[in-house]
């Protein structure tokens, strides 16, 4: 295995230690899309959504991380939250 296969996980052992440690979700952009990103590789779905809102709480003019939320929805069949995504990333694309 190449040492950059093993950031992913080292990077999500970090984060899961982060948050572990604080015992809530902190009102952080930047440091709740990269969790939520590592969560989405792991399968972890419905937490990976609880955190992805939560960056977007704080930034919503992110439109990669609206698609993958609709991404999400979409795997969950969560078909509110995927047309919900869908008007908001049509209205950021202008």
């Amino acid at each position: 295995r190449k040492s950059h296969d093993a950031l992913p996980i080292l990077s999500y052992k970090y984060m899961y230690e982060y948050y572990s440690s604080i015992d809530l979700i902190p009102q952080h952009y930047l440091i709740n899309k990269i969790y939520s990103l590592l969560l989405v590789e792991r399968n972890e779905y419905a937490l990976a959504i609880e955190i992805m809102r939560r960056a977007l709480s704080v930034n919503p003019s992110d439109i990669e991380l609206h698609k993958k939320l609709r991404d999400l929805y979409e795997i969950e069949k969560n078909k509110i939250g995927y047309e919900v995504e869908s008007q908001i990333i049509h209205i950021l694309e202008g």
